[in-house]
């Protein structure tokens, strides 16, 4: 297996971040046409040239300096409650490049990606796991949410 290098993404890697992102959705969630695409695009380019740094973190495992693995981290702010400072973070957008699955190098960018939230003074992360990634997961902490609440949500 090859050494992963990690590297936080810059305003520098926008279009690679919106092509790795547009590849996820296709993949992942569900595939999008040529219009939907370049919606997507031009709002991710605003998002990302408003946020990357401040409120919004990526994390590129590159491998022969080609991306292989990332990981994107939107961070958030709620008013305070037992989250003492009211900021968190939500994971997004876990990726590795089919080839390179199954290496570790999934646990090696959400591992950074932890570092980072702690040093941004978030209180916790959440994310949404598919079934095949729990056991990754929970292998690097996360837990499922056990709640008095039920997660809800509604489209508009």
């Amino acid at each position: 297996m090859q050494k992963l290098q990690l590297y936080t993404a810059t305003k520098e890697d926008i279009k690679t971040l919106i092509e790795i992102r547009l590849e996820y959705i296709n993949a992942d969630l569900a595939q999008i046409n040529e219009v939907e695409t370049a919606i997507i695009s031009s709002k991710l380019t605003t998002y990302l040239t408003n946020n990357i740094g401040t409120n919004f973190i990526a994390l590129l495992g590159k491998i022969d300096n080609q991306v292989v693995s990332c990981a994107y981290l939107a961070i958030s702010e709620i008013p305070a409650n037992n989250n003492l400072n009211g900021r968190y973070g939500t994971v997004l957008n876990v990726f590795t490049y089919p080839n390179h699955r199954n290496k570790g190098y999934a646990t090696q960018v959400l591992t950074k990606l932890i570092e980072e939230a702690r040093a941004f003074s978030l209180h916790h992360i959440t994310l949404d796991a598919s079934p095949s990634a729990v056991s990754l997961y929970k292998k690097i902490g996360f837990s499922e949410n056990k709640s008095k609440y039920t997660s809800m949500s509604k489209l508009l």
